[in-house]
């Protein structure tokens, strides 16, 4: 069984974690591929923390018990220029989400290779970096809820949800119309986000809606069973 790591920049605990991995099994069973085999979500509080953590990519990989096949780092695009290290451009503005994505895939990744080669020459890494997966989500994890506002109790969903650049805002916003309370990212996140994962229906709105999201669970649809 393929074994896999994901660690993302989640104060929600685990909820995107949890879309990931429910997603891609769901996926994988339907093209009759097994299952993916996942650690306990790991969570990390800013980008910043998460694209250092790519420095232990080889110590996650190779030297956990039982060892890691892939290990997947997912940072959010929302204000992922704020890190110095990705030297990323903030988007400008009319500028199309898709090529800001675009944008922001190229220089995240970059930061993150960067760390998790570390002093290794091409031929070192060569040989290990088919396990590493850098990852970048648009624009948060609440950009999920968006699309399924209706069916969680938040009224219409916002299907456009690429261009809402502030998608726990509009979440909260929502809660205080709707649920008349205000979100809280560690327990009302979490719920919600599970709550996607644990329906099929949810999470294939969800992926129809963010192709980031889409992205990422179509490749580790995509990993060879071990």
């Amino acid at each position: 069984m393929t074994r896999v790591n994901v660690l993302c920049e989640d104060r929600t605990g685990g909820g995107l974690a949890a879309v990931l991995q429910s997603a891609s099994n769901r996926r994988r069973a339907a093209e009759g591929k097994s299952r993916l085999s996942f650690a306990p979500p790991g969570t990390v509080l800013n980008n910043h923390k998460l694209i250092d953590k790519c420095a232990g990519y080889d110590l996650l990989r190779f030297r956990s018990q039982p060892r890691f096949d892939h290990v997947y780092y997912v940072v959010d695009a929302k204000q992922l220029w704020d890190v110095d290290a990705v030297g990323l451009v903030p988007p400008q503005p009319n500028e199309p989400a898709p090529e800001f994505l675009a944008r922001a895939q190229k220089a995240a990744y970059g930061a993150m290779s960067s760390r998790a080669r570390g002093a290794r020459d091409d031929v070192q890494w060569a040989e290990i970096s088919a396990g590493f997966h850098p990852c970048v989500l648009m624009w948060e994890r609440e950009s999920l809820i968006l699309p399924v506002a209706d069916a969680l109790g938040l009224g219409v969903p916002e299907l456009s949800s690429d261009e809402v650049r502030r998608a726990d805002g509009w979440v909260d916003n929502r809660f205080k119309q709707h649920l008349k309370g205000k979100y809280n990212k560690a327990t009302d996140g979490i719920r919600l986000l599970k709550r996607i994962a644990e329906s099929n229906e949810l999470t294939e709105r969800v992926l129809r809606a963010n192709a980031s999201l889409l992205e990422i669970v179509t490749s580790m649809v995509e990993l060879p069973d071990a």
